[in-house]
């Protein structure tokens, strides 16, 4: 063998040599590389939560004059996408939970009956070692501030509370836990109304009376507590109670009154403005409407003492005659999806 051949067979074996070197150098940082994404463990062994939300109701408000949206922001309507928000919480061992992240989650849920799925903002997976996972859910949520103005829900993680300073223009749903690991997956989440509705629509008894009053100007349901809260750890299996605080002063303003004058007849009544949501009552309190139309000044109408269960209908009548507004109370229950129980006649 010649000296040429002999330098191109070490060239060779050099060659060789150098790109087993690269491989195993490049097979390491590859590795280096999966193993980074998941320092719990290989993105294989991770199991996405995944979730659905029912809702109670699909029903939305009705329009509050002709022409108007019959959607609100107050009545919170399946029909649409909505965010929902979280707390959630891990086992630090078997049986043994550790405190809630300070951070809320949002979730949007797609918009129909019955369960729907919930996709979060950022995506959230089981613990790798089998532990549980819970999760507590509002809406509304997003403050970044207890009283927010908006009525948004202000999580504060120290405290455990999720908190709401409310005008009457909002809903509030919340839901029981629900927890789960990667081989036992959660169940779906059950929301319910935290709050009674009030629907006000108004009517004449006869032409003379619609001109005495004119249009109205301004309705409000007075002597309100406007602080809700839900703690968590009040929260059972079945239920997410809600609980409200503050002085009985606040007035709840009847939103986007409207311009029509009073009709003739209950069967022609009107929608007044949009629903106004009020803390549920157990029978003991009167409620009182202040009224002010074009042409009579501040008229006060008192509700009989009574109860005004959470996630139900109060349909309330305003009959107008030429001297006063008639309170005449009617019972039938129905749920807040059909929006037609408790009815009074005013």
């Amino acid at each position: 063998m010649n000296v040429k051949h002999m330098k191109h067979l070490k060239n060779n074996s050099l060659t060789g040599a150098i790109s087993r070197r690269a491989l195993l150098l490049l097979g390491g940082a590859v590795l280096s590389v999966a193993c980074s994404k998941d320092p719990a463990g290989e993105p294989s062994l991770r199991e996405q939560i995944v979730l659905k939300a029912a809702l109670p109701s699909l029903t939305t408000a009705p329009a509050a004059s002709q022409g108007a949206a019959g959607a609100t922001k107050a009545v919170a309507d399946a029909t649409a996408p909505m965010t929902f928000y979280f707390a959630r919480a891990d086992e630090t061992a078997s049986g043994t939970w550790g405190a809630y992240a300070s951070g809320a989650l949002s979730a949007v849920r797609t918009a129909g009956s019955g369960a729907q799925a919930l996709t979060f903002s950022a995506t959230q997976y089981y613990l790798t070692n089998g532990l549980k996972t819970r999760l507590m859910g509002w809406y509304p949520g997003g403050a970044t501030s207890a009283g927010d103005p908006a009525g948004n829900g202000y999580w504060d993680a120290s405290a455990g509370t999720v908190s709401w300073t409310i005008d009457g223009s909002q809903d509030i749903l919340t839901a029981p836990a629900c927890s789960g690991s990667k081989t036992s997956a959660m169940p779906a989440f059950v929301f319910k109304h935290r709050l009674a509705q009030l629907q006000f629509y108004f009517y004449a008894e006869d032409a003379k009376a619609a001109s005495h009053w004119g249009t109205f100007t301004s309705v409000a349901v007075k002597g309100q507590r406007n602080r809700a809260s839900f703690t968590l750890a009040d929260a059972t299996d079945t239920d997410a109670p809600v609980v409200f605080s503050g002085e009985p002063s606040a007035s709840f303003n009847v939103q986007e009154l409207s311009q029509r004058v009073a009709p003739i007849s209950k069967e022609n009544a009107l929608l007044l403005g949009h629903p106004v949501m009020i803390e549920p009552q157990t029978g003991t309190v009167q409620l009182l409407l202040s009224v002010t139309t074009q042409k009579q000044e501040n008229q006060t109408a008192v509700f009989p003492a009574r109860t005004y269960p959470a996630g139900t209908v109060v349909k309330v009548y305003l009959k107008l005659t030429s001297r006063e507004i008639l309170l005449e109370p009617e019972l039938s229950i129905e749920s807040w999806g059909s929006g037609s129980n408790h009815d009074f006649i005013m």
